[in-house]
């Protein structure tokens, strides 16, 4: 939100700078903070951007297949993680999740909300992938529900 912010919404003047000693204190925090800031957060942020970048791209392939509001027909998805999965969108959810979790060091109700999500989400993958197999003669024998 800050970047974006910073993008569209601020106005800074061209003459404007940084003073030294605000850039030499903010390097130093971060410098003296190493420990504050594990692998752990790099490798979950880029999970969580990973993931989030194909759950969107899972997501406009979904809208497309109904151009129209009053387009009634099914139509089976393809592209990104559809070549493998009947519902990639949902495991997508699911990394987006687990990399929060990492982040928060997996406390007690994380792991429990990692399971409740891993049960929700794939039992409506499942439903969703027999349902394509019902409808679709030509469904993509070699998909998976929801897990790669």
């Amino acid at each position: 939100r800050r970047y974006w912010e910073c993008l569209f919404i601020e106005r800074p003047s061209a003459h404007a700078r940084i003073h030294v000693g605000h850039y030499v204190v903010g390097l130093t925090y971060y410098l003296v903070t190493k420990d504050a800031f594990a692998v752990r957060h790099v490798l979950a942020m880029l999970l969580f951007a990973y993931a989030t970048v194909h759950q969107h791209r899972c997501h406009r392939i979904l809208a497309q297949l109904r151009p129209a509001a009053t387009d009634t027909a099914y139509r089976v998805p393809h592209g990104d993680w559809f070549h493998h999965m009947s519902s990639p969108h949902y495991f997508a959810e699911l990394l987006i999740y687990t990399a929060l979790a990492i982040v928060l060091r997996m406390p007690p109700v994380w792991c429990c909300l990692l399971v409740w999500v891993t049960v929700n989400l794939g039992t409506t993958a499942t439903n969703t992938h027999r349902w394509y197999r019902r409808k679709f003669d030509d469904y993509p024998a070699h998909r998976t529900a929801f897990l790669p």
